[in-house]
Protein backbone atom coordinates (compact mmCIF):
# COMPACT_ATOMS: atom_id res chain seq x y z
CA UNK A 1 0.00 0.00 0.00
CA UNK A 2 1.28 3.26 -1.02
CA UNK A 3 1.74 6.16 1.70
CA UNK A 4 -0.07 8.47 0.35
CA UNK A 5 -3.46 6.38 -1.06
CA UNK A 6 -6.68 7.79 0.50
CA UNK A 7 -8.26 5.27 3.17
CA UNK A 8 -11.92 5.76 3.18
CA UNK A 9 -11.88 4.29 6.52
CA UNK A 10 -10.08 6.70 7.79
CA UNK A 11 -13.39 8.95 7.55
CA UNK A 12 -14.52 7.09 10.61
CA UNK A 13 -12.74 9.19 12.90
CA UNK A 14 -14.94 12.15 11.91
CA UNK A 15 -18.08 10.32 12.95
CA UNK A 16 -17.20 10.87 17.08
CA UNK A 17 -16.45 14.71 15.87
CA UNK A 18 -19.70 15.08 13.31
CA UNK A 19 -21.50 13.72 16.04
CA UNK A 20 -20.56 16.44 18.57
CA UNK A 21 -22.05 19.06 16.00
CA UNK A 22 -25.55 17.83 17.81
CA UNK A 23 -25.00 19.74 20.60
CA UNK A 24 -25.40 22.59 18.06
CA UNK A 25 -28.53 21.07 16.61
CA UNK A 26 -31.10 22.09 19.44
CA UNK A 27 -33.56 21.22 18.99
CA UNK A 28 -32.86 18.40 16.71
CA UNK A 29 -30.34 16.33 18.67
CA UNK A 30 -31.71 13.43 17.88
CA UNK A 31 -31.55 14.01 13.42
CA UNK A 32 -28.18 15.08 13.78
CA UNK A 33 -27.52 12.09 15.50
CA UNK A 34 -28.99 9.36 13.49
CA UNK A 35 -27.87 11.45 10.42
CA UNK A 36 -24.29 10.95 11.29
CA UNK A 37 -24.49 7.25 12.28
CA UNK A 38 -26.52 6.52 9.12
CA UNK A 39 -23.61 8.41 6.93
CA UNK A 40 -20.57 6.73 8.21
CA UNK A 41 -21.92 3.40 9.74
CA UNK A 42 -21.77 2.41 5.98
CA UNK A 43 -17.98 3.02 5.63
CA UNK A 44 -17.91 1.23 8.77
CA UNK A 45 -18.67 -2.07 7.78
CA UNK A 46 -17.56 -2.12 4.32
CA UNK A 47 -13.85 -1.67 5.23
CA UNK A 48 -13.79 -3.09 8.81
CA UNK A 49 -12.61 -6.63 7.43
CA UNK A 50 -10.36 -4.53 5.67
CA UNK A 51 -8.54 -2.96 8.34
CA UNK A 52 -8.40 -5.52 11.10
CA UNK A 53 -5.00 -6.74 10.20
CA UNK A 54 -3.94 -3.29 11.25
CA UNK A 55 -4.50 -3.52 15.40
CA UNK A 56 -4.10 0.06 16.45
CA UNK A 57 -6.68 1.17 12.94
CA UNK A 58 -9.06 -1.70 13.63
CA UNK A 59 -9.56 -0.35 17.70
CA UNK A 60 -9.93 3.36 16.76
CA UNK A 61 -12.35 2.13 13.84
CA UNK A 62 -13.90 0.04 15.77
CA UNK A 63 -14.59 2.63 18.70
CA UNK A 64 -15.73 5.57 16.46
CA UNK A 65 -19.19 4.56 16.18
CA UNK A 66 -19.58 3.51 19.68
CA UNK A 67 -18.42 7.14 20.69
CA UNK A 68 -21.02 8.37 18.26
CA UNK A 69 -23.58 6.75 19.48
CA UNK A 70 -23.33 7.12 23.54
CA UNK A 71 -22.34 10.90 22.60
CA UNK A 72 -25.87 11.10 20.55
CA UNK A 73 -27.35 9.50 23.47
CA UNK A 74 -26.29 11.72 26.14
CA UNK A 75 -26.93 14.62 23.55
CA UNK A 76 -30.51 13.68 23.39
CA UNK A 77 -31.23 12.89 27.03
CA UNK A 78 -29.53 16.24 27.84
CA UNK A 79 -31.87 18.31 25.45
CA UNK A 80 -34.65 15.87 26.31
CA UNK A 81 -34.60 16.95 30.15
CA UNK A 82 -33.73 20.44 29.07
CA UNK A 83 -37.26 21.22 26.86
CA UNK A 84 -39.00 18.84 29.80
CA UNK A 85 -37.74 21.87 32.50
CA UNK A 86 -38.71 24.24 29.97
CA UNK A 87 -41.93 22.99 29.37
CA UNK A 88 -43.14 22.68 32.69
CA UNK A 89 -41.51 26.15 33.74
CA UNK A 90 -43.65 27.31 31.28
CA UNK A 91 -46.76 25.24 32.07
CA UNK A 92 -46.48 26.63 35.41
CA UNK A 93 -46.18 30.27 34.63
CA UNK A 94 -49.59 30.54 32.67
CA UNK A 95 -52.95 30.10 33.83
CA UNK A 96 -55.19 28.18 31.67
CA UNK A 97 -58.64 28.34 31.30
CA UNK A 98 -59.28 24.33 32.75
CA UNK A 99 -57.58 25.27 36.14
CA UNK A 100 -59.76 26.15 39.36
CA UNK A 101 -59.39 29.76 40.30
CA UNK A 102 -59.90 30.30 44.12
CA UNK A 103 -61.23 34.04 44.48
CA UNK A 104 -62.33 35.57 47.76
CA UNK A 105 -63.60 38.79 48.72
CA UNK A 106 -65.08 40.02 52.33
CA UNK A 107 -68.36 41.92 51.23
CA UNK A 108 -71.24 42.48 53.91
CA UNK A 109 -73.76 39.10 52.37
CA UNK A 110 -77.00 41.64 53.68
CA UNK A 111 -75.39 44.29 50.63
CA UNK A 112 -74.44 41.51 48.11
CA UNK A 113 -77.78 39.82 48.37
CA UNK A 114 -80.12 39.66 44.86
CA UNK A 115 -82.36 41.75 44.42
CA UNK A 116 -85.10 42.41 41.45
CA UNK A 117 -85.16 46.31 40.99
CA UNK A 118 -87.88 45.95 38.03
CA UNK A 119 -89.26 43.25 36.87
CA UNK A 120 -86.30 40.78 34.56
CA UNK A 121 -83.60 43.58 35.78
CA UNK A 122 -81.39 42.00 38.89
CA UNK A 123 -78.56 43.22 41.03
CA UNK A 124 -76.54 41.41 43.67
CA UNK A 125 -72.82 41.44 44.24
CA UNK A 126 -70.21 38.57 44.46
CA UNK A 127 -71.25 36.37 47.39
CA UNK A 128 -74.54 36.12 45.57
CA UNK A 129 -73.30 34.59 42.27
CA UNK A 130 -74.21 31.12 42.31
CA UNK A 131 -75.23 28.50 39.48
CA UNK A 132 -78.64 27.85 41.70
CA UNK A 133 -79.34 31.48 41.92
CA UNK A 134 -78.80 31.91 38.22
CA UNK A 135 -81.79 28.93 38.11
CA UNK A 136 -84.10 30.06 40.55
CA UNK A 137 -84.08 33.88 38.77
CA UNK A 138 -83.76 32.61 35.53
CA UNK A 139 -80.51 34.75 34.62
CA UNK A 140 -80.54 34.98 30.81
CA UNK A 141 -77.49 37.43 30.15
CA UNK A 142 -74.74 38.71 33.06
CA UNK A 143 -73.32 42.65 32.99
CA UNK A 144 -70.24 42.06 35.14
CA UNK A 145 -69.16 45.73 36.38
CA UNK A 146 -65.56 44.60 37.54
CA UNK A 147 -62.18 44.57 36.50
CA UNK A 148 -61.30 41.58 39.28
CA UNK A 149 -64.02 39.41 39.66
CA UNK A 150 -63.53 36.70 36.06
CA UNK A 151 -66.09 35.67 34.24
CA UNK A 152 -67.14 32.78 36.06
CA UNK A 153 -68.12 28.96 34.15
CA UNK A 154 -69.67 27.58 37.02
CA UNK A 155 -72.38 29.85 36.64
CA UNK A 156 -73.30 27.77 33.25
CA UNK A 157 -74.14 28.78 30.13
CA UNK A 158 -75.29 32.32 30.07
CA UNK A 159 -74.37 35.28 27.82
CA UNK A 160 -71.62 37.89 29.50
CA UNK A 161 -70.69 41.46 29.39
CA UNK A 162 -67.68 42.55 31.27
CA UNK A 163 -67.14 46.07 31.36
CA UNK A 164 -63.56 46.50 33.42
CA UNK A 165 -64.79 49.23 35.87
CA UNK A 166 -62.59 50.10 38.97
CA UNK A 167 -64.96 51.24 41.86
CA UNK A 168 -62.90 54.62 42.46
CA UNK A 169 -64.12 58.78 41.53
CA UNK A 170 -61.89 58.46 38.70
CA UNK A 171 -63.12 55.67 36.58
CA UNK A 172 -64.86 57.05 33.45
CA UNK A 173 -68.20 54.90 34.06
CA UNK A 174 -70.56 57.65 31.06
CA UNK A 175 -69.78 55.41 27.83
CA UNK A 176 -71.18 52.34 29.25
CA UNK A 177 -74.50 54.49 31.04
CA UNK A 178 -75.98 55.11 27.81
CA UNK A 179 -75.08 51.44 25.81
CA UNK A 180 -76.11 49.75 28.75
CA UNK A 181 -79.19 50.89 29.02
CA UNK A 182 -80.28 50.60 25.70
CA UNK A 183 -78.89 46.94 26.17
CA UNK A 184 -80.77 45.99 29.26
CA UNK A 185 -83.73 47.03 27.82
CA UNK A 186 -82.95 44.93 24.81
CA UNK A 187 -82.98 42.22 26.15
CA UNK A 188 -85.54 42.56 28.61
CA UNK A 189 -88.10 43.94 25.79
CA UNK A 190 -86.90 40.27 23.96
CA UNK A 191 -88.04 38.07 27.67
CA UNK A 192 -85.02 37.91 29.05
CA UNK A 193 -83.66 38.35 32.51
CA UNK A 194 -80.61 40.89 32.97
CA UNK A 195 -78.20 40.57 36.29
CA UNK A 196 -75.59 43.67 36.87
CA UNK A 197 -73.22 42.32 39.65
CA UNK A 198 -70.16 44.03 41.33
CA UNK A 199 -68.39 42.94 44.17
CA UNK A 200 -70.29 44.68 47.03
CA UNK A 201 -73.40 45.29 44.59
CA UNK A 202 -72.83 48.62 45.79
CA UNK A 203 -71.83 51.70 43.79
CA UNK A 204 -70.37 49.73 40.18
CA UNK A 205 -73.66 47.79 39.44
CA UNK A 206 -75.92 50.10 41.10
CA UNK A 207 -74.76 53.25 38.71
CA UNK A 208 -75.32 50.55 36.17
CA UNK A 209 -79.00 50.00 37.00
CA UNK A 210 -79.85 53.73 38.32
CA UNK A 211 -78.81 54.52 34.71
CA UNK A 212 -81.40 52.53 33.04
CA UNK A 213 -84.26 53.01 35.08
CA UNK A 214 -83.58 56.64 34.56
CA UNK A 215 -83.82 56.61 31.05
CA UNK A 216 -86.64 53.91 30.72
CA UNK A 217 -88.50 53.68 33.95
CA UNK A 218 -88.87 56.58 36.26
CA UNK A 219 -89.04 60.72 35.24
CA UNK A 220 -85.70 61.75 37.21
CA UNK A 221 -82.50 60.37 39.06
CA UNK A 222 -84.21 61.42 42.60
CA UNK A 223 -86.84 59.02 41.59
CA UNK A 224 -84.91 56.26 40.46
CA UNK A 225 -82.52 56.15 43.11
CA UNK A 226 -85.98 56.33 45.75
CA UNK A 227 -87.12 53.57 43.74
CA UNK A 228 -83.96 51.18 43.85
CA UNK A 229 -83.41 51.85 47.54
CA UNK A 230 -86.88 50.73 47.91
CA UNK A 231 -85.62 47.53 46.60
CA UNK A 232 -81.67 47.58 48.20
CA UNK A 233 -80.50 47.67 51.73
CA UNK A 234 -77.65 49.63 50.42
CA UNK A 235 -77.24 52.33 46.91
CA UNK A 236 -73.76 53.98 47.29
CA UNK A 237 -72.39 55.12 44.12
CA UNK A 238 -69.05 57.03 44.55
CA UNK A 239 -68.79 60.63 44.20
CA UNK A 240 -67.17 60.28 40.68
CA UNK A 241 -70.04 57.96 39.91
CA UNK A 242 -72.86 60.76 40.76
CA UNK A 243 -71.32 63.22 38.79
CA UNK A 244 -71.79 61.57 35.95
CA UNK A 245 -75.08 60.30 36.77
CA UNK A 246 -76.08 64.13 37.03
CA UNK A 247 -74.58 65.07 33.37
CA UNK A 248 -76.44 61.75 32.51
CA UNK A 249 -79.57 62.96 33.65
CA UNK A 250 -79.11 66.26 32.19
CA UNK A 251 -78.60 64.88 28.97
CA UNK A 252 -81.15 62.41 28.80
CA UNK A 253 -83.96 64.41 30.23
CA UNK A 254 -82.96 67.72 29.25
CA UNK A 255 -83.22 69.41 32.81
CA UNK A 256 -81.34 70.96 35.24
CA UNK A 257 -81.14 67.94 37.17
CA UNK A 258 -82.77 66.35 40.30
CA UNK A 259 -79.96 65.72 42.31
CA UNK A 260 -77.66 68.04 43.81
CA UNK A 261 -74.01 67.64 45.46
CA UNK A 262 -74.30 69.26 48.52
CA UNK A 263 -71.15 70.48 51.15
CA UNK A 264 -70.53 68.11 54.18
CA UNK A 265 -67.66 68.49 56.08
CA UNK A 266 -68.00 64.87 57.63
CA UNK A 267 -67.01 63.28 54.05
CA UNK A 268 -63.66 62.95 52.32
CA UNK A 269 -64.53 64.85 49.45
CA UNK A 270 -66.61 67.39 51.75
CA UNK A 271 -69.45 66.57 49.32
CA UNK A 272 -72.67 64.44 49.20
CA UNK A 273 -75.42 63.85 47.21
CA UNK A 274 -78.56 65.47 48.53
CA UNK A 275 -80.60 62.11 48.13
CA UNK A 276 -78.34 60.78 50.86
CA UNK A 277 -79.62 63.61 53.35
CA UNK A 278 -82.08 61.68 55.34
CA UNK A 279 -78.81 58.91 56.02
CA UNK A 280 -76.10 61.60 57.21
CA UNK A 281 -78.46 64.38 58.66
CA UNK A 282 -80.42 62.80 61.84
CA UNK A 283 -84.28 63.78 61.30
CA UNK A 284 -85.41 66.71 63.12
CA UNK A 285 -87.79 65.85 65.94
CA UNK A 286 -91.62 66.05 65.84
CA UNK A 287 -93.03 69.59 66.32
CA UNK A 288 -95.46 70.24 68.76
CA UNK A 289 -98.60 70.10 66.82
CA UNK A 290 -97.75 66.50 65.51
CA UNK A 291 -97.02 65.13 68.92
CA UNK A 292 -100.46 62.73 69.25
CA UNK A 293 -99.56 62.47 73.16
CA UNK A 294 -100.06 66.50 73.68
CA UNK A 295 -103.63 67.63 74.91
CA UNK A 296 -104.83 70.13 71.82
CA UNK A 297 -105.87 73.81 72.88
CA UNK A 298 -109.91 74.85 73.18
CA UNK A 299 -111.07 76.61 70.27
CA UNK A 300 -111.29 79.85 71.33
CA UNK A 301 -114.28 82.37 69.84
CA UNK A 302 -113.12 85.13 67.67
CA UNK A 303 -113.92 88.29 69.47
CA UNK A 304 -115.24 91.41 66.96
CA UNK A 305 -114.51 94.86 68.16
CA UNK A 306 -117.37 96.32 66.11
CA UNK A 307 -118.78 97.52 63.23
CA UNK A 308 -116.74 100.47 61.11
CA UNK A 309 -117.60 101.88 57.85
CA UNK A 310 -115.43 100.51 55.31
CA UNK A 311 -113.64 102.72 53.04
CA UNK A 312 -115.17 103.21 49.91
CA UNK A 313 -113.02 105.19 47.09
CA UNK A 314 -115.70 107.65 45.32
CA UNK A 315 -114.97 107.78 41.59
CA UNK A 316 -115.67 110.93 40.05
CA UNK A 317 -115.34 111.63 35.66
CA UNK A 318 -112.60 113.47 34.79
CA UNK A 319 -113.06 115.62 32.01
CA UNK A 320 -111.43 114.60 28.39
CA UNK A 321 -109.04 117.80 26.85
CA UNK A 322 -108.26 116.84 22.89
CA UNK A 323 -105.99 119.44 21.37
CA UNK A 324 -105.95 119.25 17.52
CA UNK A 325 -103.45 120.19 15.57
CA UNK A 326 -104.19 122.00 12.11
Amino acid sequence: MKKNQFRPECLLFLLPIFSSISFLSFPFPCTTCFFSFSLFSPIYFQFLPKVHTHTFSYHLVSRAPLFSILGSLITSWYYTLTILLVSFNYTNSISFPEKKMTLSFRVNPEYAAMSEIVPGLFICGVSALSKEEMKKHKITHIINATTEVPNLRSLGDIQRTKLWLEDTAQTYIYPHLELQSDQIQALIADGGKVLVHCVAGVSRSASICLAFLLKYRCRNLREAYHLMKSKRVMVRPNLGFWRQLIAYEQNVKENAGSVRLVRDEAQPEQLLPDVYLNIAIPARPASPEQDPNMIPDEPRERRNSGFKNKFQPVLEPVMEMAEAVC
